[in-house]
């Protein structure tokens, strides 16, 4: 069973283009009985600011949405870096998205952990077009909606 494991595990990095390097902590975290490995190995995602600006220009356009304030909403939550981590490690990814707000408006759009950033992105837009842009930090900081006030009680009424 173990060689299937590894057998399994080589052909995703493969797929993936994962460093075999990679492939090989993994197995000896598995081996050791780590509790902290994730479920498969993973790499810092990389894809060009321009590349991520642009779909995000498609995803404001797709959900109908203000494609400035995303901009400057994504702008102030990760400076459009796919791998950002917020200060107190409970938030993760271009879009800074928690676990919770994840799994409660996103699973369609992947697995928490693995999410890309176009995958982000694309929950982001979907949240936005249903009304939730108060759930960001950065939008509430920059444009005050009364549903920030009222939700994240951040500033008196």
């Amino acid at each position: 069973m173990l060689w299937m494991s590894i057998v399994a595990m080589i052909l995703v990095a493969n797929n993936e283009n994962i460093n075999s390097s990679k492939i090989w902590q993994y197995f000896q975290e598995v081996m050791q009985g780590s509790e902290t490995i994730e479920t498969r190995p993973t790499e810092p995602i990389t894809a060009s600011r321009e590349v991520l600006i642009g779909y995000l220009k498609e995803i404001a356009i797709k959900y109908g949405q203000d494609y400035e304030k995303m901009y400057n909403t994504v702008q102030g939550e990760s400076n459009f870096d796919p791998n950002a981590i917020s200060k107190d490690g409970g938030s993760i990814g271009i879009a800074e998205f928690t676990e919770p707000t994840w799994n409660q408006y996103c699973l369609k759009f992947g697995n928490y952990k693995d999410a890309d950033p176009f995958q982000q992105l694309d929950c982001m837009g979907y949240m936005w077009s249903k009304n939730l842009q108060y759930r960001w930090d950065a939008y509430c900081f920059q444009y005050r909606d009364i549903k920030c006030i009222k939700y994240r009680n951040l500033y008196p009424l």
